[in-house]
């Protein structure tokens, strides 16, 4: 998947772990859902570390964070919005008055660009 330089990724690296967790999981590129949850993750170095543990790429779905190392509250308030972005998910912690507080600015535009691909804005 090519999105140019349109300014999506916070660095090479978020991109590269993307396009190795799409490749991995082999998402199609209309599956937007899948994507934001990917792009989430990818950028953000405690949910990456973590990423085999909250999605199973063998089953193709989400996995188990219960299994994951203890979140900061930045990287809980991002997996929550990536869970609401992927399927609907929705407790208190993913509406973006309560995300977007607990979030960094680097996390922030981690979260906008992830709505703007979620809905290809």
């Amino acid at each position: 998947m090519d999105y140019g330089d349109s300014g999506y990724f916070l660095d090479s690296s978020h991109r590269e772990r993307f396009e190795k967790m799409v490749l991995t999981d082999g998402t199609r590129c209309q599956d937007v859902e899948r994507i934001s949850f990917f792009f989430i993750l990818s950028g953000n170095d405690d949910l990456y570390d973590n990423s085999g543990n909250i999605y199973d790429f063998r089953e193709h779905m989400l996995g188990s964070p219960a299994r994951c190392r203890e979140l900061s509250t930045g990287a809980s308030a991002l997996l929550a919005l990536a869970k609401n972005l992927y399927n609907g998910f929705h407790a208190g912690q993913s509406d973006p008055c309560h995300v977007f507080p607990c979030l960094d600015s680097a996390s922030s535009m981690l979260a906008i660009n992830a709505i703007r691909l979620r809905f290809r804005l």
